[in-house]
């Protein structure tokens, strides 16, 4: 996969994302089995605007040519996915999310996996 398609992806997957917790984010928690209590809700909204701001910067560097910036946001989002990687099985772990957690497990193995693998210029 070019790092093109990947920042694409990302960038889709993350305004769906960003746009449910900003709109909807008492169903978007209740589907995680979180309790949608009026401060969670907006933390939510602060999670959802995240998204957001991921999405519009990962798509809008998916057609940047190779350079030290795009390079830069590849690293800076592969950090980012390793935290989230951690964290969201820490959830798992825990029992603070209910089975769907293991579908944020997964987007955020595949994306550190991902960024991690494309840092070689030669491979994206």
């Amino acid at each position: 996969m070019k790092l093109s398609a990947l920042l694409g992806l990302n960038g889709v997957l993350a305004f769906l994302f960003g746009l449910g917790f900003l709109i909807l984010p008492g169903w978007m928690l209740a589907a995680y089995g979180a309790e949608p209590t009026p401060a969670l809700s907006q933390m939510a909204r602060f999670y959802g605007s995240a998204m957001l701001g991921y999405g519009a910067l990962t798509w809008l560097a998916r057609n940047v040519d190779d350079s030290p910036a795009r390079r830069a946001i590849a690293r800076s989002l592969m950090v980012s996915f390793a935290v989230g990687l951690v964290v969201a099985l820490w959830g798992q772990k825990t029992g603070v999310v209910n089975a769907l957690g293991w579908l944020t497990v997964a987007l955020y193995l595949f994306f550190t996996l991902g960024y991690g693998y494309l840092q070689n210029p030669k491979k994206s």
